[in-house]
């Protein structure tokens, strides 16, 4: 009996263990997704603009910032290459039910001037990806 009952916990502390690892390994990789995303936004381009476009999930509901306004801004920013410099302050991941959330702060120097920018951006997992399904000011 005393057999069956440390294999069962050790059973427990395996799964426990690996929906721990599954948990932190998909914030990793929505955290580097989201890095590489603004690497594409400083490269700039038509194509950056499309791939940064591609990250988009079909059934995006950003309230504050609809997909139409998001779409003009990736391709006016970014396909016209207006962003000359980007610096990463803070970027952190973390789960929001069953979505992820990204706390992005970042240093923006465009043609025009630079400014801080604050986002959160939610990513959905879909069809073994993860895509943004909003985007919004950060309030801290």
């Amino acid at each position: 009996m005393g057999r069956h009952v440390v294999v069962g916990a050790v059973l427990l502390l395996l799964g426990w263990l690996g929906f721990e690892l599954f948990l932190s390994r998909s914030t990793d990789r929505v955290e580097a997704q989201t890095a590489r995303l603004l690497e594409l936004a400083l490269a700039g381009g038509k194509a950056a603009a499309d791939e940064l476009l591609a990250a988009i999930a079909p059934d995006y509901r950003g309230e504050e910032h609809p997909r139409s306004q998001l779409e003009r801004m990736i391709r006016s920013y970014v396909g016209e290459s207006r962003i000359v410099s980007l610096r990463k302050m803070s970027l952190s991941a973390d789960w929001l039910d069953d979505e992820i959330a990204v706390f992005a702060l970042v240093r923006v120097g465009l043609r025009e001037g630079e400014f801080v920018l604050g986002v959160r951006v939610l990513f959905t997992e879909r069809d073994g990806s993860w895509k943004i399904v909003d985007v919004r000011n950060a309030r801290w």
